[in-house]
């Protein structure tokens, strides 16, 4: 009995000493969890962002418990928990110590947590953007395809009968319509990145890609894939969003919004990304992804490199950026083989007779 008066007086001059220390430090900061802002937001302390514990957890349906006998918390999740105490920064994941640190704060009668301490065990992709005080949060970070699945992913560009550019690249409304009206007709599903976690659910997954962001890929194949209910990629180059060829901002976060249209990063400006210095190459995938974050409220994790050019250098960079990248064409991705910064794609042209786009698959 005594033992527990000792530790509920240490717990609570702990907590007065804190309420003292860190408020005048705390900044109050947006937190944006898959689209969406969290009630309330999060803080900045001495450069850390902290997130509200039971919001924030319970938003990515993770079930939180008191910890049994001591001042802390238990946060559930697939059968696997993650526990942490209020007076400690030790951590513990399924019963073992954890090299975790959490660093747990009291301010105004709730718990917060450093974000970064959750980060591995709920599969989270950070970002913080300092000019604007916004934390973005995006889940399915530990998604990760099963092994060995046949995964075709078609390159389009363009969507249009009319050519401003080069012709080849510009596939005809009718032709995608009629593209994929084949695969939906012989058992293909149509999936993005978000889906790689399933594909074992899925028999014949396919996945629909468009590079460059054209005005025609909302005008003309957002319709289509509305029509027919299809999902797809779409890469967009940022530093193109006020081209009147290109799609505008206000057509992204629409396509976003859908939930059809999974907008992913083709850089900044497209350059030919193995000619760039690695300050300019930081800076084209850094931007990219930080301008699609603030556009969707999601950040994305694939690039597509412009012009298919990259090379282990590239790679090397992108990957602290991305977890996936996709070149221009080759052969048919198999899950769980080869390096995911360098998957490839099957080039889908104007004019391309059914029984070639059937040899795609």
């Amino acid at each position: 009995m005594i033992r527990r008066w000792i530790s509920a007086l240490l717990v609570l001059c702990s907590l007065v000493w804190c309420a003292g220390a860190y408020a005048a430090d705390i900044v109050p900061i947006a937190v944006v969890l898959d689209g969406e802002a969290l009630e309330d937001g999060g803080m900045l302390y001495k450069g850390t962002a902290y997130v509200p514990l039971e919001r924030f957890t319970e938003r990515l349906g993770a079930a939180v418990f008191p910890a049994p006998h001591r001042c802390g918390y238990m946060i559930v999740r697939e059968g696997h928990t993650f526990r942490f105490l209020m007076t400690t920064s030790r951590t513990y994941i399924d019963g073992a110590l954890s090299d975790v640190r959490a660093y747990p704060l009291w301010h105004r009668g709730t718990a917060y947590v450093p974000v970064r301490a959750l980060e591995s065990f709920l599969g989270l992709r950070l970002l913080y953007d300092s000019e604007y005080r916004t934390l973005y949060v995006s889940s399915g970070a530990d998604d990760a395809p099963p092994e060995g699945v046949r995964l075709p992913i078609l390159m389009y560009h363009a969507v249009s009968d009319e050519t401003w550019g080069y012709e080849e690249l510009f596939v005809r409304p009718s032709e995608l319509e009629e593209q994929i009206v084949y695969l939906l007709e012989n058992g293909y599903t149509p999936v993005t990145f978000d889906d790689l976690g399933r594909l074992g659910e899925i028999e014949k997954p396919v996945m629909l890609t468009f590079d460059d962001g054209y005005l025609d890929n909302y005008t003309e194949a957002f319709p289509i894939l509305e029509k027919y209910g299809v999902c797809a990629t779409m890469f967009i180059v940022t530093n193109n969003l006020d081209d009147p060829r290109c799609v505008t901002p206000e057509m992204v976060r629409e396509m976003d919004a859908s939930g059809l249209v999974s907008i992913q990063s083709h850089s900044h400006t497209h350059p030919e990304l193995t000619s760039l210095d690695e300050k300019s190459l930081e800076y084209e995938l850094s931007r990219s992804r930080l301008e699609i974050a603030r556009l969707t409220g999601k950040i994305p994790y694939v690039l597509c490199y412009p012009s298919g050019k990259q090379n282990e250098t590239v790679r090397g960079i992108a990957s602290a950026y991305y977890d996936y990248g996709l070149i221009m064409a080759g052969d048919t991705v198999r899950t769980g083989r080869g390096d995911t910064m360098r998957w490839a794609r099957g080039y889908v042209y104007r004019g391309m007779s059914l029984s070639a786009f059937k040899k795609l698959l």
